[in-house]
């Protein structure tokens, strides 16, 4: 017998609304900081260490 009350668990390749929503944001904010680096740039505090370092640090920006 199955109760009509209990939560409902996520099927396979299902992931529930917040999860989504998180993914979606970093997704969006990770393709923002590599197309348009310079607000993220700007956010560094200059005393920081990582401030002397650009923002496009990866394989893809040669330095």
């Amino acid at each position: 017998m199955t109760d009509s009350k209990a939560p409902r668990l996520s099927t396979a390749g299902r992931f529930p609304r917040p999860a989504r929503a998180l993914a979606g944001t970093l997704a969006t904010m990770g393709t923002l900081h590599f197309l348009a680096p310079k607000p993220f740039d700007a956010i560094v505090p200059r005393g920081s260490p990582a401030a002397r370092a650009p923002g496009r640090t990866s394989a893809a920006w040669p330095s």
